[in-house]
């Protein structure tokens, strides 16, 4: 029997789904959020409707942290985040709730964190886990050189301004990067175009590196579903160290913790260095060497969560053809 989600989306021929796109005042997006439309659109064989976070559509959301910000409809979540101290109707910090006349229909979350804040809310959720751009290395495979042995993935927070080009602000001398190490080390920010290729191009400059250490938790998360050797880049002092996932006494990024918990990875590597200090960038890499590991979950639970038909093959390794006809996408 068809849900009420997929007879909709026979009907009108997309599929409805929340991101926070690029608008008039707003040219770019940010890397992390512009997977969803992509990677939705490509499983789906279909195009993608964009509907606001605050609507009455029965919509899907897909990638980010952003359940705390839906309102009123029906929202089918897979694989979405959800931030336990924000809410739709509360300005700043404030416990997770469900805005009145609006429904979750929970087909996977990014992990146990999110689940547990939607069960204290009242909403059952499956212990289906996992970010839907992990499957992103099946749709656009790795094909470029490396060419730096270490990436530096900055949060857009840290960036002087929101440009696909920015380097960090000044005042975070933990990303000066030493004349004689140009070439070893490169800096990115993860605004881009609005366009496949623009996120393609991104995309390379990751996969470019040897290794990368990120603030942004789609900087680490994609270097893992590569098999780039990674680290989150930490706000805390006193080196690299493995930080316990369930551990809340830890100040590890929610978004870092709620993914990694529940990706059977539970110790997250992490090299730890005040903004303000300069970053030995050699201690860096042999820590990545020495501590990562990689993920040993290919997702199939979230894969088969989908709550349309695939229009790819669940068993294949190889997803890229259904890329092809995204071109002219707008994110």
């Amino acid at each position: 029997m068809r849900s009420d989600f997929e007879r909709i989306v026979q009907e009108t021929g997309a599929v409805p789904l929340t991101w926070d796109c690029s608008r008039a005042t707003f040219p770019f997006v940010n890397l992390g959020d512009a997977l969803g439309p992509v990677i939705v659109a490509a499983m789906a064989g279909l195009p993608v409707r964009h509907v606001g976070f605050k609507s009455r559509d029965t919509r899907l959301c897909s990638i980010g942290t952003i359940v705390h910000k839906m309102r009123d409809g029906t929202v089918h979540v897979w694989g979405t985040g959800v931030d336990a101290r924000r809410n739709a109707m509360t300005p700043g910090p404030a416990e997770f709730e469900v805005p009145p006349e609006t429904a979750f229909v929970v087909h996977a979350v990014r992990g146990p964190h999110s689940r547990d804040t939607f069960r204290r809310a009242g909403v059952e959720a499956p212990a289906i886990y996992g970010d839907p751009a992990w499957f992103l290395p099946r749709l656009m495979p790795a094909t470029v050189e490396k060419t730096h042995e270490l990436g530096v993935v900055l949060h857009v927070s840290e960036l002087i301004e929101r440009h696909p080009n920015s380097g960090p602000l000044p005042e975070f001398r933990r990303y000066a990067v030493p004349a004689d190490q140009s070439g070893a080390v490169r800096i990115i920010a993860t605004y881009h175009d609005p366009t496949l290729a623009a996120l393609k191009s991104k995309l390379n400059e990751i996969l470019a590196c040897k290794r990368i250490v990120s603030t942004s938790f789609h900087g680490m998360m994609l270097a893992d579903a590569y098999g780039i050797p990674c680290a989150k880049f930490s706000l805390m002092r006193g080196g690299g160290r493995l930080i316990d996932a369930f551990d809340e006494r830890e100040q590890l990024d929610h978004r870092f913790a709620d993914f990694y918990a529940g990706s059977g990875r539970r110790k997250v590597p992490a090299y730890c260095q005040d903004r303000g200090e300069p970053t030995d960038w050699a201690a860096v890499a042999d820590f990545i060497d020495r501590f990562w590991e990689p993920i040993d979950n290919d997702f199939a639970a979230l894969r088969d969560a989908f709550p349309l038909p695939l229009a790819v093959d669940p068993a294949s390794r190889d997803w890229s053809s259904a890329v092809s006809g995204l071109d002219a996408f707008t994110l």
